[in-house]
């Protein structure tokens, strides 16, 4: 009874193991994934502001504008998920 214990200590030890090595790497991946997807995002909404405003002649108004959208997008989106 007590080989059969520690075979099944033994044997569920390595599983762990091996299962929180497969769990640490996917969360490292997603982490990057995540953060390369979040600097994009950010990337290309500051361009598209950018292009806009250029393209328009509209750059004497620019901070009112962006602040403009700004309100529009935290009432659409939430105070959390728009940055100045």
């Amino acid at each position: 009874m007590k080989n059969e214990t520690n075979l099944l200590e033994l044997y569920s030890g390595k599983l762990l193991e091996g299962i929180n090595k497969l769990i640490e790497n996917t969360r490292s991946k997603v982490s990057v994934v995540l953060n390369f997807e979040n600097t994009l995002h950010y990337w290309s909404i500051g361009n598209c502001i950018n292009t806009e405003l250029k393209n328009e002649d509209r750059l004497k108004y620019d901070a009112k504008i962006v602040a403009t959208l700004l309100q529009q997008l935290k009432w659409k989106y939430g105070r959390g998920n728009v940055t100045k």
